[in-house]
């Protein structure tokens, strides 16, 4: 724990972050470090003040593993930047990549033309070979046409 304690501090986590907690989890995920990454992710959940959430995701990753508790921590998260954006600007990619990690590919790819129709610069990390998320609609007509329109290489 000291060791992560001090790459956080190396690479600029802020611990009262709930993205950085979210961004930390990404990367325990990556790793098979699956404990650790619900613990970062339910984290997150504490610090946004959704402690019922972040006690959910914590009994579904005792009771049914780390697959039913990734999904149930993406619902729970989708609805929490649902309901923050009729408060403030969420990025319209970012919904679309929880959509299309939740199997969801028509939710996705209508997201995804939001944040093109509204020039979102976070569709930078669209591109294909680079962004595992959107794997799911990554074949679909409309994410090709959204990738031709940024001037991906297809």
């Amino acid at each position: 724990m000291e060791a992560e304690t001090q790459l956080n501090a190396a690479i600029g986590l802020d611990p009262a972050s709930d993205y950085a907690h979210i961004s930390l989890a990404k990367v325990y995920e990556g790793n098979k470090r699956h404990a650790d990454a619900i613990n970062e992710t339910t984290s997150a959940f504490f610090l946004r003040g959704q402690r019922d959430q972040a006690l959910k995701i914590k009994s579904v990753y005792q009771q049914s593993g780390y697959q039913a508790a990734k999904q149930t921590a993406l619902r729970e998260h989708l609805n929490y930047l649902l309901a923050l954006r009729k408060e403030r600007y969420v990025s319209p990619y970012e919904i679309a990549a929880i959509y299309a990690l939740l199997g969801d590919k028509q939710q996705s790819l209508t997201w995804l033309q939001t944040a093109y129709d509204q020039r979102d610069v976070a569709l930078l990390c669209l591109w294909p070979s680079q962004n595992k998320e959107f794997a799911s609609v990554k074949d679909a007509p409309e994410f090709q046409a959204i990738l031709r329109d940024l001037h991906y290489p297809q």
